[in-house]
């Protein structure tokens, strides 16, 4: 680069081209990494018994460790106990890790359908390590399979897709493609648990979005939406849109019809819509009080959640206005969990399990 910008003195300024000499040696070299990891993973297939035991990786792929750090990506502990996954899983890593250092998101479209073809070989394999076992598995073996399928398909698919998520950010993206990723979504129902956009951490809305006709049409989808379901919060990923924008309100008239004694006990009180992008919550009482807790994301349960009695949270709204917002009893509670929302937790992360109900079950013994 230092020698090409000589060049510019006389005019013969040759840097730009060397971008997409190193875009496809990067690219190259992801996808070779990619191809030696799926050899790997056939060979071990081909040497591989269920057990039930869990295994220790060896050789040198090392095992998977987790992470020291709250909030980084930790890989699935549970495939452990599937050694061909577990090596599939820290050969990709390995690429990724190589990656990072040269990672322009010209390169999304090309990683991705590498990944894509190395998915398909793998599932392939796995579906000729099962025609191959298949007469010969007992009962035990046959339920690990089963496991071992499940792992690869709501363990290790969504943790390669956060992966990807860290690699090209999705507002990265969204600019270079002039919209605010997930909004094409809007109206087509509700993501329920289970949908991958409720468990990873949604990304900031850039400044330049701020004020956009993208970002002011996901504010009122939020308000609609908290008045048509009703709920009391609501936040951008749970209408399948992963920015960290939340919107909340308790009219006068839905606080009525929370018992007196209850309102008292939570400081239950009224407060008008406020909508909070790129929020950052401060804790102010740390006393934990537990009550139930619903979502619209787990339609029909509701549990038991302690949540800390008073928070301060700040942001801007969608015109960029600074919001900052104190508050104490059921406010903060609803303000706790659409935070945990935008970083991908759900309450059920948080409940007492033994309170987990669902809220129809009288209904459903008749």
């Amino acid at each position: 680069m230092y020698f090409g910008l000589s060049f510019s003195r006389v005019g013969a300024d040759f840097r730009g081209q060397l971008a997409p000499l190193f875009q496809r040696v990067a690219a190259d070299a992801f996808r070779k990494a990619v191809e030696e990891t799926v050899e790997k993973f056939r060979e071990e297939m081909n040497s591989y018994t269920l057990i039930s035991a869990p295994a220790v990786l060896g050789g040198a792929a090392g095992a998977l460790v987790p992470s020291a750090q709250p909030g980084t990506l930790q890989p699935p502990m549970v495939l452990l106990d599937f050694p061909p996954l577990a090596c599939f899983l820290n050969g990709l890593l390995v690429a990724f890790n190589d990656l990072r250092l040269c990672c322009p998101i010209a390169l999304a479209q090309d990683v991705t359908a590498c990944l894509d073809s190395a998915l398909g070989e793998v599932t392939k394999t796995i579906l000729a390590f099962h025609r191959a076992e298949e007469a010969a598995f007992s009962g035990r073996e046959q339920e690990l399979f089963v496991q071992f399928c499940t792992a690869f398909l709501e363990d290790l698919l969504p943790y390669l897709n956060r992966c990807l998520q860290v690699l090209f950010p999705p507002p990265q993206i969204a600019q270079a493609l002039g919209e605010i990723l997930g909004l094409a979504f809007l109206g087509e129902g509700q993501p329920q648990v289970g949908a991958p956009v409720l468990r990873g951490a949604a990304a900031a809305v850039a400044a330049e979005q701020l004020g956009g006709p993208e970002l002011r049409r996901l504010a009122k989808a939020l308000a609609a939406g908290l008045r048509a379901r009703p709920c009391l919060g609501l936040s951008a990923p749970q209408l399948g849109v992963p920015l960290r924008v939340f919107a909340a309100e308790l009219p006068p008239e839905r606080c009525s019809r929370y018992p007196p004694a209850l309102r008292r006990a939570h400081r239950i009180e009224p407060f008008p819509l406020r909508l909070l992008v790129n929020p950052a919550l401060r804790v102010l009482d740390t006393r934990l009080v537990t009550a139930p807790e619903g979502c619209a994301s787990i339609h029909g349960f509701s549990a038991y959640v302690p949540r800390h009695w008073a928070v301060h949270v700040s942001g801007v709204d969608e015109l960029g206005a600074p919001v900052s917002w104190e508050a104490t009893g059921w406010a903060a509670r609803i303000i706790q969990h659409e935070m945990d929302h935008l970083d991908g937790i759900l309450y059920i992360d948080r409940m007492d399990t033994r309170t987990f109900t669902n809220v129809a079950w009288m209904e459903l013994m008749d």
